[in-house]
């Protein structure tokens, strides 16, 4: 994990180095919301506060689109930072991430941290279902059944999925 520490205009200083990803500062003008994103952006206030005293512990994971980055992962912590008036965001650009495996990687990323009621999980259940099948519809490979992708991605088993 990079931990890093909090300045106005220079903030990327790596305090411990352990991930191998690279971590790119990006005006923050050129980022754009990811419109797949149909997660509650709230408590901005108290994360803004919590990035400017101890730092941001997580960079953005973002894709590239047309001379621009959209969102794949962070957007309440983009929002904090927008909150703080940072001119640069630090993120993770992931590269050559389709339309369909953007959302997944939003829905994979929200799996995992945040508490979903089962109402949430089942409309996650069913969009991952649906983006699966689209994917091999387009010749994609998914290794095994859809419902053991989709339990993987939730953190289930395939049966709890089905």
């Amino acid at each position: 994990m990079t931990v890093y520490a909090f300045s106005t205009e220079n903030w990327k200083r790596p305090i411990e180095e352990v991930s191998s990803l690279q971590v790119k500062d990006i005006d923050i003008n050129l980022i754009d919301t990811n419109p797949n994103n149909l997660y509650s952006i709230s408590n901005i206030e108290d994360l803004a506060q919590d990035i400017e005293e101890n730092g941001l512990y997580h960079p953005i994971l973002v894709r590239l689109i047309n001379n621009r980055y959209e969102i794949i992962s962070g957007e309440r912590r983009y929002q904090a930072i927008k909150k703080l008036g940072w001119s640069k965001v630090p993120c993770i650009i992931k590269e050559n991430v389709s339309d369909l495996d953007s959302e997944i990687m939003l829905i994979q990323a929200n799996a995992k941290t945040r508490e979903l009621t089962d109402m949430e999980k089942a409309r996650q259940i069913k969009r991952l279902e649906e983006l699966y099948k689209a994917k091999k519809e387009k010749g994609e490979y998914i290794q095994g059944k859809i419902r053991d992708k989709i339990g993987q991605d939730m953190g289930l088993s395939g049966v709890q999925v089905h």
